[in-house]
C-alpha cells in the first residue's frame, strides 16, 4: 500500500475533571453510561502487512521457516544451560494469520477522495493507509471495512475521530473503541448504540477529552481451556492490557 500525505488529527489532550454518570436507552439496545476520566488513552499503535512500513514485514508463507530459525537461535542461547533429561524443550507454533485479538489504528483522510481510512504510524506520522489487517482475528477483519464505511457516512460518529481500537475474543466477542480529538457530537450515543446493534458488536466505547461513553459494557470475556480440561473465563476490560495472542496462552 502506498504512503500518502494525510490530514493528521490533532493530538488528544488530558485534563482532570469531576465524574458525571448518566444512562440512556435507544430502541431496545442496552444502556450506555457517560463517565468523566482523568486522562486520554494511549496513542494508537499496531502492525501491518504493508510493504511501506519501515518497521515490519508480514510474510505468512515463510512462517515455518522463520519459526525454525527462531527456534535455532533460542536453542543456541539457552541450550547449554538446560538439562535435557529434566527441562524438555517444546515449541508451540502460532497460526500464521488471524492470531491477534487486539488491534489499534489511527484514522486519517487520504487523497484523492479525502475519505477516512485506517492508518499506521511510520516515521512519526500516520502515513500508511491500511484497509486489511490479516494478522488480526477474523472478527476484527470482518468488521473493519463495514465499520469504516459507516464512519464515512455518519457525521456524528466521524467528527473529530482520531483512532479506532479493536478488542476481540476467540469466541467472536468484539468491543470497538472510537477515539476522538474533539468533544463527542450531541447525538453520538444514539448513533453509536444504533451502530452496535447494526454491526452485531458486543460493545462500543467512545473516548474524548476527559470523557468516556460506554455502550452496553466495557469488557469482553475470553475463554481459555487448560490441558486438564478446565476452562478459565478471563474478563478483559477496555483500555487495559490483555494478551493479544489468546491461542498461545
Amino acid at each position: 500500500m502506498a504512503v500518502n500525505e494525510v490530514n493528521r488529527p490533532p493530538a488528544l489532550e488530558t485534563s482532570p475533571a469531576l465524574c458525571t454518570i448518566g444512562e440512556s436507552c435507544t430502541d431496545g439496545c442496552p444502556t450506555s453510561h457517560r463517565e468523566t476520566i482523568h486522562s486520554a488513552p494511549d496513542a494508537p499503535q499496531g502492525d501491518s502487512s504493508s510493504p511501506d512500513l519501515s518497521w515490519m514485514r508480514y510474510e505468512p508463507h515463510k512462517y515455518s521457516e522463520l519459526l525454525q530459525q527462531k527456534t535455532a537461535v533460542i536453542r543456541n542461547l539457552f541450550g547449554s544451560t538446560l538439562l535435557p533429561d529434566h527441562v524438555p524443550f517444546h515449541v508451540y507454533a502460532s497460526a500464521p494469520s488471524h492470531f491477534r485479538q487486539r488491534a489499534r489504528f489511527a484514522i486519517a483522510r487520504f487523497p484523492p477522495s479525502n475519505a477516512l481510512r485506517y492508518a499506521l504510524f511510520n516515521r512519526g506520522a500516520p502515513s500508511v493507509a491500511v484497509d486489511t489487517f490479516p494478522i488480526a482475528s477474523r472478527s476484527i477483519c470482518d468488521k473493519m471495512p463495514v465499520l469504516m464505511e459507516k464512519l464515512n457516512l455518519n457525521s456524528a460518529l466521524s467528527a473529530g475521530i482520531a483512532a479506532v481500537h479493536f478488542l476481540s475474543t476467540q469466541s467472536g466477542e468484539l468491543l470497538i473503541s472510537l477515539i476522538y480529538s474533539a468533544p463527542l457530537a450531541p447525538d453520538w450515543e444514539t448513533e453509536a448504540a444504533a451502530l452496535r446493534c447494526e454491526l452485531g458488536l458486543t460493545a462500543i466505547v467512545g473516548r474524548a477529552k476527559a470523557t468516556r461513553v460506554v455502550i452496553e459494557r466495557d469488557w469482553v470475556t475470553e475463554r481459555l481451556r487448560l490441558a486438564d480440561g478446565r476452562e478459565l473465563l478471563y474478563r478483559q476490560v477496555e483500555g487495559s492490557f490483555s494478551n493479544p495472542s489468546a491461542a498461545m496462552c
